[in-house]
């Protein structure tokens, strides 16, 4: 794989943190629940760092990281339906976490295989762990608030 590459597949990875950092915060800013306001704001500062991290490599491949997020992306669609969700409650909060966390865990899980140069491939994996770990908790949540 080409350096071009790499740094194509890095700026995806940017572009979702971006926006799943800016629905956290939105998130966290919405939720009337204090427990979950904080994990939201750990997990946007999670995605910031992130988004640091890729931007490094990016930088070390030879491109340009990507500045800002793309609105016509799938994942700032799902991250504005948090907006959209915000009079429905807490439930409808975590309900759009978790469907925006599920389509950062595909993207994650669709780029690992790829045959990224080894320090590319081991912060994806870090990173991926980290996602995955993030929706469980959210999951979880989810799932019980539904249950309600």
């Amino acid at each position: 794989m080409d350096n071009a590459e790499v740094v194509e597949i890095l700026n995806q990875l940017i572009v979702t943190n971006r926006d799943s950092a800016e629905g956290y915060r939105t998130a966290a800013d919405a939720v009337e629940n204090p427990d979950y306001r904080q994990f939201f704001e750990e997990y946007a500062d999670q995605r910031t760092q992130f988004v640091s991290e890729l931007s490094q490599l990016v930088s070390e491949y030879g491109g340009a990281p990507e500045a800002e997020g793309n609105l016509a992306s799938t994942f700032q669609r799902a991250w504005m339906n948090i907006k959209a969700a915000l009079t429905d409650g807490d439930h409808a909060i975590m309900d759009e976490c978790d469907r925006s966390d599920e389509a950062a865990l595909a993207l994650y899980a669709e780029i690992l295989p790829k045959a990224l140069p080894e320090p590319v491939k081991s912060t994806v994996r870090r990173q991926l762990v980290d996602v995955r770990i993030s929706h469980d908790r959210v999951h979880a949540i989810n799932g019980a608030l539904a249950n309600r």
